[in-house]
């Protein structure tokens, strides 16, 4: 899961989970996140190059690639 102590992100903000070969990205929290520059809610499917921001201005992870 992605967590922290920033502003904005809750103790648990969201996880990045595999399911069925595809990284996915779950909230379990109300203070937002990113998926190339779009807000996502509940749950957004991840790939190669996208750009995972959490709260705003909040930290960005870009995903290179996801391996097995």
């Amino acid at each position: 899961g992605v967590a922290g102590s920033v502003q904005g992100v809750s103790r648990l903000h969201c996880s990045l989970v595999r399911r069925y070969g595809v990284v996915v990205v779950e909230d379990h929290s109300r203070y937002g996140r990113f998926v190339n520059d779009r807000r996502v809610s509940v749950e957004a499917t991840l790939n190669g190059g996208d750009v995972l921001r959490i709260v705003t201005p909040g930290s960005e992870y870009l995903l290179l690639e996801a391996r097995d």
